[in-house]
């Protein structure tokens, strides 16, 4: 009995038990990887929540010291560390040349620093001024997760509309962040420190 048992062990899998092994594993295949693609997709947001809720902080110490915001996010602090960047963020290019300044008169969004000119009315003059482009108003994605939306986004598909003024901001974001999803993921956040997913890129 203990020489037939062996030899039984031995024998092995047949093929048609390997046949069943490789076809479950392929359904399970099949099942988990767009849940999994999901996953990371979710986790690619976290890029933007944090990137969004950074420029979100400099803005609001900005205008604490300056009575007004401003179109030059990289000139009032905001950067990104790395190389790998998933979202679009920004300004849209045009959405900047609206009035800043303290007074509300006179003043370009493309200025970080104003002198305003005693009157009736007060007019702000602009200080120094940074270029409606990237590294400057916005920072363009460097990566994205295939398929046929472009990688580097733009800013002015999102709705409602990126702008900056005096007293309010909008700061937006765009990035594909899932393999053949038909819309890219997009973000804003705006004075009230209010974030929102305007378009959802998970599908």
């Amino acid at each position: 009995m203990y020489t037939r048992s062996m030899k039984n062990l031995k024998a092995g899998f047949t093929l048609i038990e390997l046949m069943v092994v490789v076809a479950i594993i392929g359904i399970l295949a099949t099942v988990a990887m767009p849940q999994y693609s999901k996953f990371q997709a979710k986790a690619r947001q976290s890029e933007v929540k944090i990137a969004l809720g950074a420029a979100n902080s400099v803005e609001s110490s900005f205008t604490i010291e300056n009575n007004s915001f401003t179109g030059c996010l990289s000139n009032i602090g905001f950067g990104r560390d790395g190389t790998k960047f998933y979202y679009t963020l920004g300004f849209a290019t045009g959405s900047s040349a609206g009035t800043c300044g303290p007074s509300s008169n006179g003043g370009t969004c493309l200025a970080y620093n104003w002198t305003t000119t005693i009157g009736t009315p007060n007019v702000d003059v602009n200080g120094t001024t940074c270029a409606d482009t990237d590294t400057f108003t916005s920072f363009k994605a460097s990566v994205g997760d295939g398929g046929t939306l472009s990688v580097t986004g733009d800013l002015t598909s999102i709705t409602p509309a990126t702008a900056v003024s005096t007293t309010t901001y909008k700061i937006g974001a765009t990035g594909v962040i899932l393999k053949g999803a038909a819309n890219q993921d997009q973000w804003t956040i705006d004075n009230q420190s209010a974030l929102v997913n305007t378009k959802s890129g998970l599908n």
